[in-house]
């Protein structure tokens, strides 16, 4: 349970971190970590965080997360298409 709180937060401090801004130009509550069936994650923007990712001209969001004994990582892409 506690590795899934901390995962949910190292991602959306990742997205900010990938925005370039750090967690200041979106709302935390913004941002939801979702699991599909296989368990590959994604992150759902919602206002302010969705008007951030636009802002930096990005439209894909890719994430990952890692978890080892006491510890979790979280990688946050932003891609842009041409």
């Amino acid at each position: 349970m506690i590795e899934s709180v901390a995962g949910c937060f190292a991602a959306k401090e990742a997205f900010g971190k990938a925005l370039g801004t750090g967690m200041t130009n979106f709302v935390l509550k913004d941002l939801s970590l979702l699991h599909s069936i296989n368990g590959k994650p994604r992150l759902v923007v919602d206002r302010t965080a969705k008007r951030a990712l636009y802002s930096k001209g990005a439209d894909s969001i890719f994430v990952s997360l890692a978890h080892e004994k006491d510890y979790v990582i979280a990688i946050v892409i932003l891609e842009k298409y041409s």
